[in-house]
C-alpha cells in the first residue's frame, strides 16, 4: 500500500493494455520471517486487500487474484506459483505481450509509449526486454530530504531485470521467478538454438531510452527491512554468488552521507525521469 494508488494511477492508461493483473501473495519463507506482516490467509495486512478488491470491482479491465500462501522446493523461488497466475490469464486473452511491474516500479507516460512501440516494431526473433533502472536513494538517515534529490548508481544497482516478454501459449515460470519458459522448457531470452533473444536497452541514456523509476530505495524502513530479512531467510548470499545483493540492500538501512557502498556504487545527484505522479 505505500505505492499501490500511485502506481496504478501513474500507469492505469498506459497505450494498448488488454488488462491488468494483480496478484497478491506472500512467500512461505516472507511469512515465516514476518509473521507479523501476513494474514492467515497468506495476504497483507496493510490494506492492499481491500484496495485491490475494490479496484477490480470498479474497473472491468482489472483482475485481483488472491492467490496467498505460495512455495517452492528451492526457498528462494517461492514467487513462481504467484507469477504463474498472470500467466494462466493470458492464456485466455492471448496479448501480443506481458509486461511486468513490481508495487514499487514506475514509468513516465512519455516512456510506457516507447516501449509500445519499440515492442511492437521490434524483430519477431526478439522475445525477452530489457530496460534500465534508475534508483532515487533516500534511506533513513535523510528521509526528510526530497525524493528525488539523490539517486544510487553502480554495483549491485546497475543489475539488469527483463520486464516486457513477447506471450506465447504455455509460457510458465518452472524454476526461476525472473525468468519465462517455454512450454518446452527453454527461456524466453534465448532462441531454438540457445542464442540471446533478448533486447537490452541498458546501454541508452535515460533520455534515449524508456526507464524504470525504482523507488524500493526511499521506501521506509518498515516495509524494506522485512524484505531484506526474506532475502537473507531464503538463502540469498549462500553460495550463489549473490552476497553483493544482500550487502547491498542491507547498507540502506545503516548509510549515512559520505559512507562507501558496495560493489563500488556511489550516491550523487538523481538525473533519472521523474513519474508524473510524483511531481
Amino acid at each position: 500500500m505505500e505505492w499501490l494508488p500511485a502506481l496504478y494511477e501513474q500507469h492505469r492508461d498506459w497505450p494498448g493494455v488488454t488488462n491488468w493483473v494483480f496478484v497478491e501473495a506472500v512467500d512461505r519463507v516472507y511469512a515465516n520471517t514476518n509473521p507479523q506482516m501476513v494474514t492467515q490467509k497468506g495476504l497483507s495486512v496493510d490494506g492492499t486487500s481491500n484496495y485491490l478488491q475494490k479496484l477490480a470491482s470498479r474497473n472491468s479491465g482489472v483482475i485481483y487474484i488472491p492467490h496467498g500462501f505460495t512455495e517452492h522446493e528451492k526457498p528462494d523461488q517461492g514467487k513462481c506459483a504467484a507469477r504463474q497466475r498472470y500467466l494462466k490469464v493470458a492464456e485466455a486473452v492471448e496479448p501480443d505481450f506481458i509486461f511486468v511491474i513490481d508495487a514499487d516500479e514506475f514509468y513516465t507516460r512519455e516512456d510506457q509509449k516507447r516501449i509500445q512501440v519499440l515492442m511492437e516494431t521490434a524483430n519477431p526473433e526478439h522475445t525477452a526486454f530489457c530496460f534500465p533502472h534508475t534508483h532515487p536513494w533516500r534511506p533513513p538517515s535523510i528521509s526528510y530530504k526530497s525524493l528525488f534529490g539523490l539517486g544510487v548508481y553502480g554495483g549491485f544497482w546497475d543489475i539488469g531485470f527483463v520486464r516486457g516478454w513477447r506471450w506465447q501459449s504455455g509460457c510458465c515460470y518452472r524454476a526461476n521467478h525472473n525468468h519465462i519458459e517455454t512450454s518446452e522448457g527453454g527461456n524466453l531470452k534465448e532462441d531454438a538454438d540457445g542464442n540471446d533473444a533478448m533486447l537490452d536497452y541498458r546501454g541508452c541514456s535515460y533520455k534515449e531510452c524508456p526507464t524504470c523509476v525504482h523507488m524500493g530505495f526511499t521506501a521506509s524502513l518498515g516495509t524494506r527491512k522485512p524484505k531484506h530479512l526474506y532475502y537473507a531467510a531464503r538463502g540469498e548470499g549462500h553460495g550463489d554468488g549473490r552476497g553483493l545483493h544482500v550487502k547491498s540492500r542491507e547498507a540502506f538501512e545503516t548509510w549515512q552521507p559520505g559512507v562507501a557502498l558496495p560493489g563500488g556504487a556511489n550516491v550523487r545527484d538523481y538525473k533519472g525521469p521523474i513519474p508524473e505522479c510524483f511531481r
